[in-house]
């Protein structure tokens, strides 16, 4: 175990000290424009339509080489221009209309018109397994009149904007579309692009061509980088120890979508008392649990909202341990601080294992007899949805809009929590499309959280983008899109 733990800290510091990256100035660039080659990974596919596919990594890599979106999602997950270089909501919220960029042409040379877009989202709204399948939860239909959209919504707010990110294409078979490449080779075993010649690319690439290699599991992925088949992998803390001995490598560290959470039955005879709660979740050492279980390779944080979004550590506050904090809670609660309870998790993720052991490890060192109770997903899940447990370890994928209401609304949650005032919030947020007055409701969703206590944020899980050193450029990915800025990659 301590060679593991050392070895994961090399990791660490590997990572921090190799994660520099740097702009190419001017110069530099048409030195080096459309020159060399990368090789990157993808699972066989099922079709090279990103808009079609089942697989995650397949559509983001596609859309990433062939396409641009209606709008880009940054790191710090705001919104930012790309085919649509304006946007504007009605006065009800009921559409959204958006201004294309005029001039744009597919890489055929054909010009980019409304029709693109609208055709583009009704094959979206086709296959529900897609990625992007979550704007049909906003958007009823599109309409289009000289270079503007019209996007019909179901529900009102901002949040839409996230999700205009799927690709655009010329049409349904041709693969043709804005993006800094084309497809020039198909084979059993891969694909080749070619970068888009300079008259008539929207986004103008600095490396000539990116091969894909075809993989059946991502298990091969790990081996495929150690051995300089692949330049480019997205790590886990797993991958990161099949991958050890390769150190001429840039990593990137980004947030992945993932949020892990104890959450509380807020009707359970034990914990239905807010303070109670609230006294468990001071005696919660975070940061010592994420240091010992995860060597950094977590985002503690204090709330659902993502990490580095303009909505995250709005209010200063968090549960972390304070035994004085605790002990007050509990006499507020007229609780015994003797509590015996069990924390649910389900038998097959060892994460939630180490997690529920650590929590409960610590609970009972304060006195308490909690214990840890694992069972089957299937069980796991009815266990939850009937209420028939005290306290559970949670993780959900928290969507692009950052809609908090499946986890927190009344009647919609798995805690049996409810509170109208909360529920206000979370509809006034989902609905605003002015980010001052969302931001003022994320705060109070924070603070409400931390007073009311129907779970404890724990953290986001992270990944780490790792980059061959023949590769070099500023690496920003996003869970949603490793090979986020690829246009500005250059090779050796």
């Amino acid at each position: 175990m301590m060679k593991k733990t050392c070895l994961l800290l090399l990791l660490c510091i590997t990572v921090l000290l190799s994660s520099c990256s740097f702009h190419i100035n001017e110069e530099q660039a048409d030195e080096i424009k459309q020159s060399g080659e990368i090789s990157l990974f993808a699972y066989t596919p099922d079709t090279l339509n990103p808009l079609k596919t089942e697989y995650k990594t397949n559509a983001s890599l596609l859309s990433a080489l062939l396409y641009v979106p209606l709008v880009r999602v940054n790191p710090d997950f705001s919104v930012s221009p790309a085919l649509a270089e304006k946007w504007s909501f009605s006065a009800d919220g009921s559409t959204c209309v958006l201004t294309l960029k005029k001039g744009v042409l597919f890489s055929d040379g054909t010009p980019l018109t409304t029709e693109n877009v609208i055709s583009s989202f009704e094959l979206v709204s086709k296959h529900p397994n897609n990625m992007f399948y979550g704007v049909t939860d906003y958007v009823q239909s599109i309409s289009g009149s000289g270079n503007s959209v019209t996007l019909h919504l179901k529900k009102s707010g901002s949040g839409v904007l996230a999700h205009l990110t799927f690709p655009i294409l010329k049409d349904e078979s041709s693969l043709v579309g804005c993006g800094p490449y084309t497809l020039s080779k198909k084979e059993k075993n891969g694909l080749t692009f070619t970068a888009v010649s300079a008259d008539t690319a929207f986004i103008t690439p600095h490396i000539q061509t990116v091969h894909v290699k075809y993989y059946p599991k991502s298990e091969m992925w790990a081996s495929s980088f150690l051995s300089s088949e692949t330049d480019v992998i997205a790590a886990d803390m797993a991958t990161l120890s099949k991958i050890n001995s390769k150190t001429n490598v840039t990593a990137s560290e980004f947030t992945t979508d993932t949020f892990t959470y104890l959450g509380f039955n807020c009707n359970s005879e034990v914990i239905a008392d807010k303070n109670a709660r609230k006294a468990i979740g001071y005696l919660l050492d975070k940061d010592t649990m994420l240091n010992s279980l995860f060597v950094g390779y977590a985002l503690k944080t204090n709330s659902p909202f993502k990490p580095k979004t303009t909505y995250a550590n709005l209010y200063n506050g968090d549960f972390n341990y304070n035994k004085e904090l605790a002990q007050k809670y509990f006499k507020e609660s007229e609780t015994n601080s003797n509590l015996q309870f069990s924390i649910l998790i389900n038998e097959e993720n060892d994460t939630k294992k180490r997690i529920a052991d650590f929590i409960a490890g610590k609970l009972n060192q304060t006195g308490m007899f909690v214990t840890v109770l694992a069972v089957p997903f299937e069980e796991y899940t009815e266990k939850i949805a009937s209420g028939d447990y005290t306290a559970y370890i949670g993780e959900v994928n928290i969507p692009a809009d950052q809609d908090m209401r499946f986890l927190l609304g009344s009647g919609q949650n798995n805690l049996n929590f409810s509170s109208a005032y909360m529920d206000t919030l979370l509809s006034k947020f989902a609905s605003e499309t002015s980010e001052k007055e969302k931001k003022v409701c994320a705060q109070e969703i924070q603070k409400q959280l931390l007073d009311q206590a129907p779970l404890i944020s724990l953290y986001y899980e992270t990944n780490v983008l790792m980059v061959s050193d023949s590769i070099s450029g500023t690496f920003a990915p996003l869970s949603s899109n490793l090979y986020n800025g690829i246009e500005n990659w250059t090779a050796k």
